[in-house]
């Protein structure tokens, strides 16, 4: 674990035996312990070695993972309108769209967007229902209103492209180094 730094980025007073509340994130769950300091090291960089309990409290955030994303994408309710996918899973996506068109809970639309998985660009038409009224929520943007969409009869093919982008998304988001 990289070492904790305080705001002004000194690193925080470790030493060994010393035992820590630890939580860490993925992209379905939540993961929460004690566990003690083992080492503390220095080189290549500041870092920590924890002992891991066997029992870990584990909370499941999401059935599926989702991916951040920033896609440009039309929105049919029947007619076309411009979004914008925030995140994206095979069960659903996150979408920005001008304010002044207002969606209900359970309105049936379809989401165009073009994603690429493996180099390959591929245009995908998914039927959806908007499970989710966020509204404004961002004041960097307060002409975009969010909303949550449920896919809807996702065949063989689709899951599978959905599933590769998101995989490929997340592989990128925790590539850091790579980047």
């Amino acid at each position: 674990m990289t070492a904790p730094a305080r705001p002004d980025k000194a690193l925080a007073p470790i030493s060994k035996g010393q035992v820590w509340f630890c939580r860490m994130f993925s992209s379905t769950s939540v993961y929460r312990f004690r566990g003690a300091i083992l080492k503390v090291a220095f080189d290549p960089y500041p870092y920590l070695h924890i002992l891991v309990p066997e029992t870990i409290e584990k909370r499941l955030i999401r059935q599926l993972p989702r991916a951040l994303a920033s896609l440009q994408a039309t929105l049919l309710v029947p007619d076309s309108h411009f979004a914008s996918v925030v995140d994206l899973s095979v069960g659903g996506a996150r979408v920005g769209v001008d304010k002044k068109l207002e969606l209900d809970v359970r309105q049936p639309v379809q989401l165009g967007i073009s994603i690429d998985v493996l180099g390959k660009t591929q245009e995908l038409r998914l039927q959806a229902k908007v499970a989710v009224v966020y509204g404004v929520v961002d004041s960097r943007h307060p002409g975009v209103a969010f909303y949550g969409l449920a896919f809807e009869g996702l065949d063989e093919r689709l899951t599978f492209m959905l599933h590769g982008y998101v995989q490929q998304q997340l592989a990128r988001e925790y590539d850091s180094l790579g980047q």
